[in-house]
C-alpha cells in the first residue's frame, strides 16, 4: 500500500494562511514604501495617475464616467492645478451671464493645460487678449485628462451648455477618436487608491515599448485609430456632428482646432488624422484650424513640458495662443484691438 506523505489538511491550511499573510505583508510594506519614495520614483505617469486620483471625480454615466472635481486643487509636474465650482480651470464664474460673453474651450490635458502654471496656459493667455475690450470675456477651461470627443460632447451637454458660451473651441488631439473607457468599480478603487499599483503599472508599460509591443508603440497605435476598419471613428464622426448641431441650436459659434502629437513634427507620422480632421469640419460646416504649421519649425523637444512629458509647454502654449486668437480674428468672432 502506497504511503500518503501529504501534510495533514489543517497544517496546508496554516501553510496557505502564513502564505498569505506573508504576501499581504509585502504588499503593504511595497504600498508604504512607494508613498514614502514617491518624490524619487514619479514621473509623467505617476504625476497623471495622481491628479486623476486626487481631482477627478467619478459620476456613474457611462457615457460620462468621470469630471474634475469642483473647487479642488492640486500640484502635478511642478504646476497647480486649481478648478471653480464647474469643475474648469478657471475663475469662478458668475450665476447669471448679465452683459458678459463667454469663450468656452473644450478638451483634454492639452486644453487642461498639465504641467503648466495656469498664467501661461494658452486660454488664460487668450482671456488676457480680451481684456482690452470693451466687453468682458470670461473665458471657460473645460479641459479633462483622458477625455475623448464623446466625452467632450457629453460633458457640453450636461454642464457646457448651461454656461451660455458664445464661442465654443472644440480642441482636437488624434487619440480623441479612441472609445470611451469602461470603468469598473473594483478596477477604479484599485487604480485610484493604490500607489504600489500606478508604479507597476507604469514600469510594465515602459517595458512593453521598449520590447516594440504594438499597443505600447505610439506611431503604430495612433496609426491604428484611424483604419477605416476603426468603429470608433464613426462614433467620433456622429459627435462632432451632434455638437454642431447643439452648439447651432444654442447660438453658439463653433471653431475647432487640430493638436498635432509633439513626438515628431518633421515629417509629421499622422496626416491621416489630420485629413480626418479636416474632412467632419468641412462635413459639419465647421470652421477650423490645424497648428501643425506654426509648431512644425521648433524642435519637438522645445515644446515639451519635459523630456517623457509631451504635452505643450509654455513655449508652446504662447503659439497655441497667438494661433487660435488671429483665427478668431479673422473669423470675426472675437474683438482684436488687442494682440
Amino acid at each position: 500500500m502506497k504511503k500518503d506523505n501529504s501534510p495533514p489538511r489543517g497544517e496546508s491550511f496554516i501553510r496557505l494562511g502564513l502564505l498569505a499573510t506573508a504576501l499581504v505583508i509585502m504588499i503593504a510594506a511595497g504600498e508604504i514604501a512607494v508613498r514614502v519614495w514617491y518624490r524619487a520614483l514619479d514621473g509623467y505617469d505617476m504625476e497623471m495617475w495622481r491628479y486623476a486620483r486626487e481631482m477627478k471625480q467619478r459620476t456613474g454615466d457611462a457615457a460620462l464616467p468621470f469630471i474634475n472635481k469642483p473647487s479642488a486643487a492640486g500640484r502635478y509636474y511642478g504646476a497647480e492645478i486649481r478648478t471653480n465650482s464647474q469643475g474648469c480651470r478657471s475663475e469662478e464664474l458668475a450665476a447669471e451671464k448679465g452683459d458678459r460673453k463667454r469663450l468656452l474651450f473644450l478638451g483634454d490635458s492639452f486644453t487642461l493645460g498639465f504641467g503648466v502654471p495656469l498664467e501661461q496656459t494658452f486660454t488664460s493667455l487668450i482671456r488676457q487678449r480680451l481684456s482690452g475690450s470693451t466687453t468682458t470675456w470670461e473665458v471657460i477651461n473645460a479641459g479633462v485628462g483622458n477625455y475623448n470627443s464623446l466625452m467632450e460632447l457629453e460633458w457640453f451637454k450636461k454642464y457646457g451648455a448651461a454656461l451660455q458660451p458664445d464661442i465654443v473651441v472644440l480642441m482636437f488631439y488624434l487619440n480623441d477618436v479612441e472609445p470611451t473607457p469602461r470603468i469598473s468599480g473594483s478596477g477604479y478603487f484599485l487604480a485610484s487608491h493604490s500607489y504600489l499599483y500606478a508604479l507597476l503599472a507604469d514600469r510594465s508599460r515602459k517595458v512593453l515599448t521598449r520590447l516594440g509591443r504594438d499597443r505600447y508603440s505610439w506611431k503604430k497605435y495612433y496609426s491604428h485609430l484611424y483604419d477605416d476598419t476603426n468603429p470608433a471613428l464613426r462614433l467620433n464622426r456622429e459627435a462632432l456632428q451632434e455638437l454642431a448641431a447643439l452648439c447651432k441650436q444654442n447660438k453658439a459659434r463653433l471653431v475647432a482646432v487640430n493638436i498635432p502629437d509633439l513626438h515628431q513634427l518633421q515629417p509629421y507620422p499622422f496626416p491621416q488624422a489630420t485629413r480626418y480632421f479636416e474632412r467632419v469640419c468641412e462635413e459639419n460646416g465647421i470652421p477650423c484650424v490645424d497648428l501643425l504649421p506654426q509648431l512644425q519649425p521648433h524642435e519637438p523637444a522645445r515644446l515639451w513640458v519635459s523630456f517623457e512629458d509631451t504635452h505643450a509647454n509654455a513655449f508652446a502654449n504662447g503659439i497655441i495662443a497667438d494661433t487660435i486668437f488671429r483665427t478668431l480674428c479673422a473669423l470675426e468672432a472675437v474683438p482684436c484691438g488687442q494682440r
